[in-house]
């Protein structure tokens, strides 16, 4: 209930009950009639109290209705219109201004304070020298090329590399470099064997190098990667032959012997140059000069 409400009923309550109750109290001290007086003004006051509505601090009362008196012409409060608080908006902004202003960093992150950033590490001697190495290789130096090459296959083990770079060196006629990829190149163990590649560089190894003439002709006998050339092979084995034995070297005069008797390799069958061959490589194994090679 509304406090206009509550304060009649309570005041009628307390008149009537005084007028009732307090007969027999003020007896001796008012008359009948008095009491009686009493209780019709507490009707008569509290009555019109009791039935009032009850309306709140803002001039609103139960039902929802705005009653003017002692509450001004105008509404206090507006329950459907939008309140302006530009204006509070505004002293709050002056007075609490600190707390609208974007986060500041904090003062261990300020350039005065910040430490530098730690250098980048530093390459080692070695890496500088590969990088050297590489771009001036790159740049169409020799020197470079064969050195870059050299350590990839026997120091870096990076048999790719290594192919790559006595590609580049072979291609610009170094014959070195050239005998260096055909090994790679035919070695099952580096895992970069190609031996179609390893039989186009026999030609020009086998005209600059009389030692690649063996393998050469075993290449033209068997068809490997090349087209079958009996004769030319067997002229270039027995060329190899006669280099080797200029050498020192008897292996290649016995395995021509061997081939020539059994016709294996590709080799014609022919009896009589696989003895020749045999008595040169153990002849000249026991220190005399047995009968020459047959060319």
């Amino acid at each position: 209930m509304g406090g206009g409400a509550d304060f009649g009923e309570v005041l009628t309550i307390v008149i009537v009950a005084g007028g009732l109750l307090g007969r027999r109290m003020l007896m001796d001290f008012l008359p009948r009639n008095a009491c009686c007086l009493i209780g019709i003004l507490g009707l008569v006051v509290g009555a019109p109290l009791a039935s009032a509505q009850a309306v709140n601090a803002y001039g609103y009362d139960n039902a929802g209705r705005y009653h003017t008196d002692n509450y001004g012409s105008s509404q206090n409060l507006n329950l459907n219109t939008n309140v302006d608080v530009s204006a509070l908006k505004a002293q709050l902004a002056r007075s609490f201004g600190a707390f609208s202003r974007p986060p500041q960093r904090p003062w261990y992150e300020s350039e005065a304070t910040r430490l530098p950033d730690p250098p980048l590490p530093q390459k080692s001697p070695s890496e500088q020298y590969w990088e050297s190495l590489t771009a001036r290789a790159r740049a169409g130096s020799m020197d470079a090329i064969v050195e870059i090459a050299h350590q990839n296959l026997y120091f870096r083990k990076d048999y790719p590399q290594a192919v790559q770079w006595l590609q580049v060196g072979a291609d610009r006629g170094r014959h070195d470099l050239q005998s260096l990829l055909y090994a790679l190149l035919v070695d099952p163990a580096k895992g970069v064997r190609d031996l179609r590649r390893a039989a186009a560089l026999l030609p020009k190894l086998a005209a600059a190098d009389p030692a690649f003439k063996e393998q050469r002709g075993q290449a033209l006998l068997a068809g490997d990667y090349v087209p079958r050339d009996v004769e030319g092979g067997r002229r270039l084995r027995e060329e190899a032959a006669d280099y080797s034995r200029k050498m020192g070297i008897h292996g290649n005069l016995l395995a021509l012997g061997h081939d020539y008797a059994t016709g294996e390799g590709g080799m014609p069958q022919d009896t009589a140059k696989a003895i020749r061959y045999y008595e040169a490589g153990i002849g000249d194994r026991q220190g005399y000069e047995g009968p020459q090679p047959v060319t």
